[in-house]
């Protein structure tokens, strides 16, 4: 409490789902990827963010 506000990155650049469409948000702060492309692999990281403090996770995505 309160909610966390939640940021993506992708190879420590922040995804915007303006510059990449294929990138979305949902409401519970998972990322979707439709049709996933080479490049489209690395490192993919989340923060959730609120007045209480911070965390973040991260996974490696390789598509092949």
């Amino acid at each position: 409490v309160p909610q966390p506000d939640i940021v993506w990155y992708k190879d420590a650049v922040p995804i915007s789902p303006v510059k990449t469409p294929r990138y979305r948000v949902l409401v519970g702060g998972s990322l979707q990827i439709n049709g996933l492309l080479p490049d489209d692999t690395g490192m993919f990281q989340c923060f959730a963010r609120n007045l209480a403090g911070e965390i973040q996770t991260n996974t490696y995505l390789a598509v092949t």
